[in-house]
């Protein structure tokens, strides 16, 4: 093709406004008449037809034809196809040029999809007529330009280039709110990606689709993948069309719905329910949301549902008001339940527990102040069980720990930050110290009072592996060592600091004992442990049995990191130490070395525990990151280095520090005789993929 003559035609083309998609010289037959030579120009929305100039070497534009008015398109042979618009019809000719009506009709297919027009007609179009197309990042962002151009709308350039990189990323949780000024646009954006097939989850505040509920219908009767919708702020009637649409697409993926800061009326509760009688939902979630008079209702529609539906499993509540209601009747027919803040008495649920069907249960900051029968007993469905920030009496935490004795199956326990009169701990553990064989297997103590009576308690369960004793006091008798070196079945051991209590040299004790246990993850971060610990860490990282070893490196000379690898780097390669973490060491905002695409043999992590994080979600669930599998089983960890580093699940990580000291360390030898991969799976990925 002349490269020439293709200029000459661009020339006359506003190519700002769309990209070239090909071009060719090609004969052409208008309305049956006499045949000529053009030379077609195929762009992302047009299709221009010049005819060359009677003895000149320029081009005259002779007709611009858009996609969106094209009628039919028919591939007639390998040299030959038809297009059809409103007043003309075009018969194409030409050797090999089937290649042309591919083009076209993949532009047809992009911009126009799902409308079934235009008609495109021929042996060759049947496989792709009437089907889905799997689109590229760069498809989608063509797509939605088409379907705004059609509607005549132009964005600022700066919103297509935002979307550009935002669709680069391969999103498979498309936030509206990462976009300026996307409220008038939101009918194409949906329009756009509505055939997108990675896109799982849709996020949006209820103010930015009040006029476009439709629109979100038809999105997820469209999308193939939409697994679940998040939905935030002010809704409108327009919700209630939307809960009606649900209920006639039963078929489509949509499996869950979180709600976040919504006010919900009666009409809106009511067609909520209509739509998870019809639409298989599995999962509800209604957190800091405003039912004013309509939560009665919202007990009603949960416990209709969970009578009627096999699929609703899953029920997630935060800071509601649901003390005046029936709600407790309705989570025992639920497998997953999460009711934290939602100002409940727990001792009447408490009470009835052993006949639910519970699988994972957070009941956390709410009371339990009422006393338990002492013969309460869990389901045999249980596994987790979290209950932590609550005002508890003596007898009803007692009666939480006996429940643990007589369980059938094994479970994890969170019950971090108990508040509790000091007579009523005293009475707590004297209640559980001649208790039989308890069946947690990981219990998170977190923010609590220390007691011998309580690890003789804990080393009477036989198989427990996890425990996190952050922010609590070390007691002064020695307990906790003897704990820490006769517990034989204990794999995790969490004791890094809190804002209220972190170890100082009593943690020389502690680690003196670690060294002849059988433990293999420690957590020692964000303590006061400085140079006079080095002996200890370089033992411990010398151990056969340990595997993570996470402690805070910011009060140690730094060229303790690079003796530290000079030293040990063969012992360690021999060792069974998979995972070091020197906590916080970005804080020095030094340079240690640069790290890009090597494989090492353990895991160095540098984090920084300067990191805040709310204080009623650091224990959460906690135990239940272990027992799910997880390779890192402290929440407040995997928080800390997803919000550090951004990460999804499992990437492989490089970092760049500076440490003038390791001048003379041969890094590159060092990292090809070690193996790193730094995987990070977030614990609500892991959580949601559990559920």
């Amino acid at each position: 093709m002349d490269e020439k003559t293709l200029y000459l035609a661009l020339s006359q083309i506003n190519m700002d406004q769309e990209l070239l998609i090909g071009s060719t010289w090609i004969d052409v037959e208008v309305n049956a008449g006499q045949k000529s030579k053009v030379f077609l120009v195929i762009t992302e929305f047009n299709l221009y037809l010049f005819n060359k100039q009677e003895g000149k070497e320029g081009l005259d534009i002779i007709g611009i034809y858009s996609f969106f008015d094209i009628k039919s398109l028919e591939f007639i042979h390998a040299n030959c196809f038809t297009l059809s618009f409103a007043d003309k019809n075009f018969k194409f000719f030409g050797d090999d040029i089937g290649y042309i009506p591919d083009l076209i009709s993949k532009q047809i297919h992009l911009i126009l999809l799902p409308i079934e027009i235009p008609i495109i007609k021929g042996k060759k179009a049947m496989t792709s007529q009437g089907k889905r197309t799997t689109l590229s990042k760069s498809s989608v962002l063509i797509r939605l330009r088409g379907k705004l151009k059609l509607a005549n709308r132009y964005p600022p350039q700066q919103f297509i280039d935002d979307m550009q990189a935002y669709l680069k990323t391969d999103p498979s949780e498309f936030e509206f709110n990462n976009f300026k000024d996307i409220d008038n646009y939101i009918d194409n954006i949906l329009e756009a990606v509505e055939i997108e097939p990675k896109i799982e989850t849709l996020n949006f505040t209820g103010k930015q689709v009040l006029n476009h509920w439709n629109n979100l219908s038809i999105f997820i009767r469209n999308n193939t993948t939409i697994q679940k919708i998040v939905i935030s702020e002010e809704i409108n009637r327009g919700f209630i069309d939307f809960c009606s649409s649900l209920a006639k697409n039963a078929n489509s993926k949509l499996k869950k719905i979180e709600f976040k800061e919504v006010t919900f009326n009666t009409e809106h509760i009511e067609a909520l329910d209509r739509a998870i009688q019809k639409h298989p939902f599995i999962y509800l979630s209604f957190d800091k949301c405003n039912f004013s008079e309509s939560a009665g209702k919202l007990s009603n529609l949960i416990i209709n549902n969970t009578e009627n539906s096999v699929n609703l499993n899953s029920i997630f509540m935060s800071s509601i008001n649901l003390s005046k209601s029936d709600i407790q009747t309705a989570v025992h027919r639920l497998n997953y339940v999460s009711l934290r803040g939602c100002c409940l008495e727990l001792a009447s649920l408490f009470e009835n527990f052993k006949n639910s069907n519970l699988i994972m249960a957070d009941f956390s900051s709410n009371r339990c102040t009422v006393p338990i029968n002492t013969s309460v007993s869990f389901p045999a469905s249980l596994k987790h069980l979290c209950v932590n920030d609550i005002m508890w009496s003596s007898s009803s935490l007692t009666s939480i720990f006996l429940a643990t004795t007589d369980c059938d199956e094994y479970l994890s326990l969170s019950v971090a930050n108990c508040q509790m009169l000091e007579d009523d701990w005293n009475s707590f553990f004297s209640s559980i110290e001649f208790c039989g064989e308890s069946k947690i297997t990981s219990l998170c103590w977190a923010n609590n009072p220390l007691h011998y009576k309580l690890f003789k308690f804990i080393s009477n369960s036989r198989n427990i592996e996890y425990v996190s004793f952050s922010g609590c006091q070390i007691p002064s008798d020695g307990s906790i060592q003897k704990f820490i070196s006769t517990c034989n079945s204990l794999k995790y051991l969490d004791l890094h600091g809190s804002a209220n209590y972190k170890l100082g040299y009593e943690a020389f004790s502690l680690l003196q004992r670690i060294l002849k246990s059988k433990l293999e993850y420690i957590d020692f971060s964000n303590n006061n442990l400085d140079s006079r610990f080095i002996p200890l860490i370089t033992k411990l990282l010398e151990s056969n049995t340990i595997k993570f070893f996470l402690f805070d490196a910011a009060n140690f000379d730094q060229n303790f990191i690079s003796d530290l690898m000079k030293q040990y780097k063969n012992k360690i390669q021999r060792s069974n130490l998979k995972e070091i973490d020197f906590d916080a060491f970005l804080r020095t905002s030094t340079k240690l070395f640069s790290i890009d695409g090597c494989n090492f043999d353990i895991q160095l992590y540098f984090s920084d525990s300067d990191l805040e994080i709310p204080k009623d979600s650091q224990y959460n669930n906690a135990p239940a990151a272990y027992l799910q599998g997880s390779d890192y089983w402290d929440v407040l960890k995997i928080d800390q280095l997803q919000k550090r580093y951004s990460n999804s699940e499992k990437q492989v990580i490089s970092w760049e520090f500076n440490l003038p000291e390791m001048k003379d360390f041969d890094i590159q030898s060092f990292t090809k005789e070690m193996e790193i991969s730094f995987e990070l799976e977030t614990l609500s990925n892991k959580l949601m993929d559990y559920w």
